[in-house]
């Protein structure tokens, strides 16, 4: 397929750290070959998860983020597959695709592009993304995405929406909404631009940060009331007026009724290496309780976890809160 670079055997025995007696979970994940198309390979895998990474920053550069999460996939992809192999993760049910290849587009950057250049080549990433997803939910698969930026749930969203024939919904666990107007594609408006060309049906995004959020927005939200819940990190931890679960367990009814992508942006974890950093959020350990919870209901259709910026193997413990997350997800999912 085109787009796509497929992670092989080879690969994968480069990274591996041999340990006497302990088998690595990524001997268990199954690889496709690029000899037949895509759908054809996962159609006959019995395989339900589809793990791939979108190295990229170009949408965080376009919103005027934090630069790094680009080298993040690769990271967390040899993390994962250096994780002891147990029964309980499951790993034959997790497709290790490869990932998006990103590198003709970053031929077409230097420090002179314009942020107008760098919102058109996010716009053609969004297409590039989409094709794959279109491929992994068509083949009946449930694709897991590794970014990269908040920018590429549109093409997750389109891509799904798109295979599906039909509006999905979407739930994010987010310090920010992601809603800013539509001024050209980048990190900050995938789900504005997702309900403008109707890909995305109802949206519930939980544990925004009020002062982090313009007045535009909120009365955005406002007016698509009935299409946007919004729980805020102030509301849920500073004035008390509800508990983590009982607000998640409100996102989740609101958009349950039909299929809904899960969004993980890691900004909104305290202290996490991300575009938008913050010293303010939720922890590890909610992060994990919430694509769990999630992950078991029967319309979750893909995890996307982005934003992350991890350059190196010294931030392991980064790369290893994402590979779990990956686990956490499958697991609640395929045991549901």
């Amino acid at each position: 397929m085109r787009h796509l670079t497929y992670f092989d055997m080879d690969q994968l025995k480069a990274i591996l750290s041999e340990r006497s007696g302990e088998d690595k979970l990524g001997t268990h994940f199954e690889l496709i070959s690029p000899s037949a198309s895509l759908e054809t390979s996962l159609t006959v895998s019995e395989a339900r998860f589809v793990l791939f990474g979108i190295p990229e920053d170009l949408g965080v550069r376009a919103n005027f983020g934090n630069r790094g999460a680009q080298s993040t996939w690769e990271i967390v992809r040899n993390s994962l597959c250096n994780l002891p192999f147990v029964e309980s993760s499951f790993p034959k049910n997790i497709v290790l695709l490869g990932n998006i290849s990103t590198s003709a587009l970053y031929n077409r950057v230097d420090e002179s592009t314009s942020v107008d250049q760098l919102r058109r080549l996010t716009s053609e990433l969004d297409e590039m993304v989409a094709e794959v997803v279109f491929a992994i939910v068509s083949a009946g698969k449930i694709p897991v995405a590794v970014g990269g930026g908040h920018n590429n749930a549109f093409g997750l969203l389109k891509g799904t929406s798109k295979a599906l024939k039909q509006s999905i919904n979407a739930i994010n666990l987010d310090a920010h909404t992601d809603l800013r107007h539509l001024e050209g594609r980048h990190s900050g408006n995938p789900f504005s631009y997702a309900l403008a060309e109707l890909i995305l049906d109802r949206y519930a995004v939980l544990g925004v940060q009020e002062a982090l959020t313009p007045q535009y927005i909120w009365d955005f939200m406002i007016d698509k009331n009935d299409q946007i819940l919004c729980q805020t990190y102030d509301a849920i931890c500073l004035r008390e007026e509800y508990t983590f679960d009982a607000a998640l367990n409100k996102a989740l009814s609101f958009v349950n009724q039909k299929k809904f992508g899960v969004e993980l942006d890691v900004d909104s974890i305290a202290n996490f290496p991300s575009s938008a950093e913050s010293s303010s959020g939720w922890s590890i350990e909610q992060a994990r309780r919430y694509v769990s919870l999630v992950g078991k209901n029967e319309n979750a259709s893909y995890l996307h976890l982005c934003e992350g910026i991890i350059r190196s193997t010294s931030e392991s413990k980064y790369a290893k809160a994402l590979a779990l997350l990956i686990l956490d997800f499958c697991k609640s999912r395929a045991t549901a």
